[in-house]
């Protein structure tokens, strides 16, 4: 399928930077699988494959659909866990011609259903259950009400009648039946939408993009910024689908490294994870690694083989920066990004300390990016306003969403994307991330940036973590609340709030006037706090007490 944003210009500019036309990661990894073939490629807690075990199991995989009459740009929705067969099936399909969506596996049938029906997909990806939840039950309730019917996949030993075993499909040899020849013939080439991703959903139902070739451009950022080498073992925590997924992704392809997935995240279980794999960059978001530094156990294991931690998906506190090199001792590696856009920038191993703690470093290579105002005038150096950018590295559009393609680009295929992140660039040209514009708080005409709270709060011992959001007022319009999850024992009330707040400096109006103690956040896609919902939740109980 043609990329949608795809200009003659556009192509004419990245491929003279020799950023657009590379071979792509089904390529990559195949010609790695030539270099080193027993080399270990994928890993989870169930199952190992060297470089030239996985490389049978994608043909045999891409085979199997070819034969089962999939056709080119058909799409395959894959929803499965932290496990080998997520990886797999991320390069067989392109390899068979097929669009892969990856969803995350905490989406549920009202998401799964709206995405097979919008797609019109022709196979679903999934396990029978995975974390106490049935899978197969999921589809099968809405099944018989969607317009297409889906072949279903199911990984796992053992598979109902109505479903296809990716397991025997692996270990039949297809080749046999099908020359594999006829991949050449179907593989999704690099100058086509290479695969299908979804957005976080904050707006409602999920939107769906189209992926271009950045995944194999940040892998080549990651040889220079993360110093990547193939000794690397790379270690992802959060889940396949996300933005971070698709850095580990690209980079240890790229590098040829063994890449290792957690299936279900805890602290312990993350330092088993680190030992036994040897990981030596480990690919997360902010909260994850919180729970890591924080946790009691920390000094009972060996986390000598770890030199980088990765974190992209939500706004890292600087001090959660240096506690973590501190503590694990590593270095701290930030991406900026969107599901919507692609990443924008990203620190480096070889900046100095305050750039990595405080910054999401400087611009990727070829990336233009301004900061704009409420006009959209572009700013001076040091100035805070809006980061509209544009690259090589975004996505191609909305699957079939033109209209929402082009108004995100101000009309224009070859236009602006605006982040709504409020930004300002330093004098070596590295980006700070002040706030979102959407979550700023208006109180009274003076202006709060939540972040700037939440980075003061999280410093509190008792607090393990905090989202400040927008609460309705009748006399001043906003004002600020905090929701906060206080660490394990720990009871933590509004004076000890203000008394942070106020011993470290901050002026009075931009303090929280209300605050509400909570076990957990509500979250999208597992990775981001849902301030809309918190929102929604503190205006709920303000009219409750007729407040507003």
């Amino acid at each position: 399928m043609e990329p949608f944003l795809m200009t003659q210009g556009k192509r004419q500019r990245y491929s003279e930077k020799k950023l657009w036309g590379l071979p792509t990661l089904p390529e990559v990894f195949e010609e790695k699988a030539k270099e080193h073939p027993d080399k270990e490629a994928f890993a989870d807690s169930m199952t190992r494959l060297t470089y030239a075990e996985a490389e049978q199991c994608i043909d045999r995989l891409a085979l199997g659909f070819a034969r089962l009459g999939f056709k080119k740009d058909d799409v395959v929705v894959v929803q499965l866990p932290n496990v080998v067969e997520a990886a797999l099936m991320r390069l067989a399909l392109p390899k068979a011609g097929i669009m892969a969506l990856m969803v995350m596996p905490a989406f549920g049938s009202e998401e799964v259903r709206h995405i097979l029906d919008f797609t019109k997909a022709k196979g679903i990806v999934i396990p029978w259950r995975f974390r106490n939840r049935d899978y197969f039950q999921m589809v099968k309730e809405f099944y018989d009400g969607l317009e297409v019917k889906p072949k279903i996949f199911m990984t796992g030993d053992s598979t109902p009648a109505e479903a296809i075993s990716v397991n025997e499909m692996m270990k039949g040899p297809t080749e046999e039946k099908i020359p594999p020849s006829v991949l050449r013939e179907r593989m999704i080439t690099t100058w086509e939408v290479q695969e299908l991703s979804t957005t976080t959903g904050s707006t409602g139902m999920p939107k769906i993009s189209e992926s271009y070739g950045w995944n194999q451009l940040m892998g080549h950022v990651h040889l220079e910024r993360w110093a990547l080498t193939g000794e690397d073992n790379l270690g992802l925590l959060v889940p396949f689908p996300g933005g971070i997924a698709n850095n580990f992704w690209a980079g240890g392809i790229i590098g040829g490294c063994k890449m290792a997935f957690l299936e279900q995240f805890e602290a312990t279980d993350a330092f088993k994870f680190v030992e036994r794999e040897r990981i030596s960059i480990l690919c997360g978001v902010p909260t994850v690694a919180d729970n890591m530094v924080k946790a009691q156990n920390l000094g009972d294991f060996d986390l000598s083989s770890l030199r980088i931690f990765f974190l992209a998906g939500a706004l890292t506190p600087p001090a959660l920066a240096e506690e973590i090199e501190q503590k694990l001792d590593c270095k701290v590696i930030i991406l900026l990004g969107s599901m919507d856009f692609g990443p924008i920038s990203e620190t480096s191993v070889e900046d100095r300390p305050e750039v990595r703690y405080r910054s999401v470093g400087r611009p990727l290579y070829g990336t233009e990016v301004k900061v704009v105002d409420e006009k959209g005038e572009e700013m001076t150096a040091g100035e805070q306003g809006e980061l509209i950018c544009r690259g090589p590295y975004s996505f191609t559009g909305y699957y079939k969403r033109p209209e929402f393609t082009l108004e995100a680009y101000g009309g224009d295929k070859d236009g602006w994307f605006r982040t709504g992140d409020q930004v300002r660039i330093d004098e070596e040209g590295n980006l700070y991330v002040t706030g979102r514009l959407k979550d700023i708080i208006k109180r009274g005409g003076m202006t709060i940036v939540p972040t700037e709270i939440e980075h003061l709060l999280r410093l509190h011992r008792k607090v393990m973590d905090v989202a400040v959001v927008s609460m309705p007022d009748a006399d001043l319009g906003e004002r600020a609340c905090a929701f906060v999850i206080p660490k394990r024992g720990e009871q933590f009330n509004f004076e000890e709030m203000i008394s942070l707040l106020e011993e470290r400096g901050m002026a009075k109006f931009k303090w929280p006037e209300r605050l509400e103690i909570v076990d957990e956040f509500p979250m999208v896609g597992d990775q981001k706090v849902f301030k809309r919902k918190l929102t929604e939740i503190i205006t709920d109980k303000l009219k409750t007490e007729g407040k507003v």
